[in-house]
């Protein structure tokens, strides 16, 4: 019996972690780096010209994030995601900084936000909607970047790995119950 408690916490937990939120920072990743499936692992890949830029306004120190120097990169993700968070930074006080555009699995447009920052070089966008897949950022000039993209998936959505674990504690559960009958 303390085995199968043991199964039913682990299930649990493993359960619990497809529902947490993941943060990209990209501080990893070299100057100059087009970032294309270095996050696979989290569940997201990006596609367009996905630079790592560094952007160092006065008022913080130098961080990595994401350039497309005035053109489109892409967000892919490999679930649903109900949310979706990036800060976009631009060296020049007062600029139209950028924008975010979200799209279900279908490509069909859920809803977008667009960053004016009068009197701020920092702003962050977020989208709450249900099955996001794709997330389009559009930085407005050559010195924005976007930086620690948060993103959480959909309660439903439970990514292949945590599915495939918790089918084989399932199937030792059913053994270890047989054997003890």
């Amino acid at each position: 019996m303390k085995f199968l408690s043991t199964l039913v916490v682990a299930g649990l937990s493993l359960s619990a972690l497809s529902s947490q939120a993941t943060v990209l920072t990209f501080d990893a990743y070299a100057p100059g780096t087009i970032l294309t499936n270095e996050y696979a692992a989290q569940g997201v890949n990006f596609t367009g010209n996905a630079l790592v830029y560094t952007q160092a306004p006065f008022y913080v120190s130098p961080v990595n994030g994401l350039a497309a120097g005035g053109a489109v990169f892409s967000a892919v993700f490999d679930w649903d995601i109900d949310n979706v968070e990036a800060t976009f930074l631009d060296s020049e006080i007062g600029s139209n900084v950028g924008s975010m555009l979200a799209y279900d699995f279908n490509n069909v447009l859920l809803g977008s936000v667009t960053a004016t920052t009068p009197g701020a070089m920092s702003v962050t966008l977020s989208l709450n909607l249900a099955g996001i897949r794709r997330v389009d950022f559009l930085a407005a000039d050559d010195g924005a970047v976007v930086d620690n993209l948060t993103f959480t998936p959909s309660a439903s959505a439970v990514p292949e790995p945590a599915t495939l674990a918790l089918l084989g504690l399932g199937l030792a559960g059913l053994g270890f119950m047989r054997r003890s009958a």
